[in-house]
């Protein structure tokens, strides 16, 4: 069992790793067969630690790497389908090279699953971590949409700039609500800890700032909001500075 998360690991960039390098070949059903593959190694992973660990998915770099990977792949899975077969294409593709590059991250950390914590226990503590992983996910998938509809020519067929762009919106959206769920759980669990629901303190200054992150590309000013292109570069902040707050900070 203590080989378990590098067999995961390993599973997972293996399965992906194919799945990018058959993309450019004839071979459309070893291709299928290698994003199931890492799918269900996704999936294992994550049943894994609730089993396992009975608890969610909350923190280090092996849990956080694959919980993400983990609603990347739902993503992929249910919300690719509203999407034109090429397009939908398209951004599977930079799905799967978005975990290979989580997965880079993990590969000079610890293969294991976070040591358990007494804090652990608490729900709210669960929560926060838990919903900030998910909502790291939602910002990604928004950003890809984003920045796939700022780049497509208006003319293709099926899917244009806007519709991709709204559908980015939505996950921006969702990712939003989703953090602010996690913000409210940890607010819950600081006045249980500590009496207040909001310290000053540099963690929750780089908390707020995702938030705000997240509001400034939904309410850019009529100048930059007719730049799609620019819309988009400001949809990608508040992933990138969210994985760097989960993976480094």
């Amino acid at each position: 069992m203590e080989n378990l998360p590098l067999y995961i690991f390993s599973g997972i960039s293996a399965a992906f790793l194919a799945a990018v390098c058959l993309r450019f070949t004839p071979w459309t059903r070893a291709g299928k067969a290698a994003v199931v593959t890492g799918y269900l190694f996704c999936a294992s992973g994550v049943a894994a630690i609730l089993i396992l660990k009975k608890r969610l998915p909350v923190f280090g770099m092996f849990e956080s790497v694959l919980y993400i990977s983990f609603f990347l792949c739902v993503f992929d899975f249910f919300s690719i389908r509203a999407l034109a077969p090429e397009t939908g294409r398209k951004v599977s593709g930079q799905i799967y090279a978005v975990v290979l590059i989580l997965m880079l991250f993990q590969l000079n950390e610890p293969m294991t699953f976070n040591p358990d914590f007494f804090m652990y226990a608490n729900l709210w503590v669960n929560l926060f971590f838990n919903l900030r992983l998910t909502a790291a996910a939602f910002f990604i998938y928004a950003a890809l949409l984003y920045l796939n509809g700022a780049w497509t020519p208006d003319q293709t067929s099926g899917d244009g700039k806007k519709h991709l762009i709204k559908q980015g919106r939505n996950f921006l959206l969702a990712g939003s609500a989703v953090y602010l769920a996690s913000e409210w759980s940890g607010s819950l669990w600081c006045m249980n800890w500590l009496g207040d629901s909001w310290r000053w303190s540099r963690g929750f200054f780089k908390a707020s700032a995702v938030f705000l992150l997240a509001m400034t590309a939904l309410h850019l000013p009529p100048v930059l909001k007719q730049k799609k292109k620019a819309r988009a570069v400001f949809s990608a902040l508040p992933a990138l500075f969210l994985l760097w707050m989960i993976l480094y900070h």
